[in-house]
């Protein structure tokens, strides 16, 4: 546990809000990119499960340097007050960490981790910053589209048989007519 620190990472001033991150490096000097894992929603860094933890442990041994990183007003972090939305200040709280994580040495690039809404942020944080190299994004926000849709379509009627789909549809669109306006 020795290769497993802890520390403070400040904000640019003149904010004094700070954000918290438990940070696992390897045993030697890496030029691999550094993990930075994001919180899923309101969990705090150690994530669902103390996944976060498991996986930063197991990185940090691979030789990839690892954050778990709780974004402000999360965790052990503390909010940052303004009018900056939550995503953006998400996307602060990851670029102030990879400033803090460059200037230790740590410049091999970065790739993000987040389940669901963490997802979301080290997407927008992949868009406003070229330093990300990747993202590993596990349940993130999915738009159904109208190819996605058809395909849908496609596997009820390969599943049922056209008439029994079609015969399905007209009634679900006779008692649709049928309704009262009041509902």
């Amino acid at each position: 546990l020795s290769r497993y620190l802890q520390l403070h990472l400040r904000t640019p001033a003149p904010s004094p809000a700070a954000r918290f991150a438990a940070v696992a490096d390897p045993p030697a000097a890496s030029q691999r990119p550094a993990v930075i894992v994001l919180n899923a929603g309101v969990l705090h860094r150690v994530g669902p499960h103390r996944l976060h933890v498991h996986l930063a442990r197991r990185l940090a041994a691979a030789g990839f340097p690892s954050v778990r990183l709780d974004l402000s007003g999360i965790g052990d972090s503390r909010p940052i007050a303004g009018e900056q939305t939550f995503r953006a200040s998400a996307v602060a709280d990851v670029r102030t960490t990879m400033d803090h994580l460059a200037a230790e040495g740590h410049a091999g690039g970065f790739v993000l981790f987040g389940i669901c809404s963490g997802a979301d942020n080290a997407q927008a944080t992949a868009l406003a910053d070229p330093r990300v190299l990747g993202v590993v994004l596990v349940d993130p926000a999915a738009y159904v589209t109208p190819r996605a849709r058809l395909r849908r379509t496609m596997a009820r009627i390969r599943r049922e048989g056209l008439l029994r789909w079609l015969g399905r549809m007209l009634r679900g669109a006779q008692r649709r007519v049928a309704r009262p306006a009041s509902e």
